[in-house]
């Protein structure tokens, strides 16, 4: 990735975890209150968090689920032959996956490591449009049919 592209996914990151916990601190500030925003922040999409889910998902999924999701030792997890449905919505996946993959080190990934891969499995088998804003509290509400 672009130095440049990454850093935007960082922020944009970073963006949306100060809206999941409702606010943002000062940074620097002494004070141990968290002072609200005082301007709507930029939200961030399903495809800013599925370009660093990319490079998770090469880095820690690929070797069992294929460079492609297409399955290798593990299932299918991208294509016609994934079966994601079973887990009914993204809530049900990011929470089988962030407690139980990768298989040989479950819950070694950070949270923001798991909503990213989350995303991009979402946005590669077309249950989320990249250009959707990404709301971590609303992921119960995407169906995975």
């Amino acid at each position: 990735m672009k130095k440049a592209h990454i850093g935007a996914v960082i922020s944009a990151a970073l963006t949306v975890l100060a809206v999941v916990s409702g606010c943002r601190g000062n940074a620097g500030s002494s004070s141990t209150t968290a002072t609200p925003t005082t301007t709507a922040p930029t939200s961030a999409t399903f495809g800013q968090f599925a370009d660093g889910g990319k490079a998770v998902f090469a880095s820690h999924c690929s070797k069992c689920h294929g460079d492609q999701g297409q399955g290798i030792t593990g299932p299918a997890v991208i294509g016609p032959n994934a079966n994601l449905t079973k887990y009914n919505t993204a809530q049900g996946l990011l929470n089988f996956v962030d407690t139980s993959m990768p298989l040989d080190a479950p819950g070694s990934l950070t949270h923001q490591e798991y909503l990213q891969v989350l995303c991009f499995l979402l946005v590669q088998n077309k249950f989320a449009s990249a250009d959707s804003s990404f709301s971590e509290s609303a992921l119960g509400s995407v169906q995975l049919k």
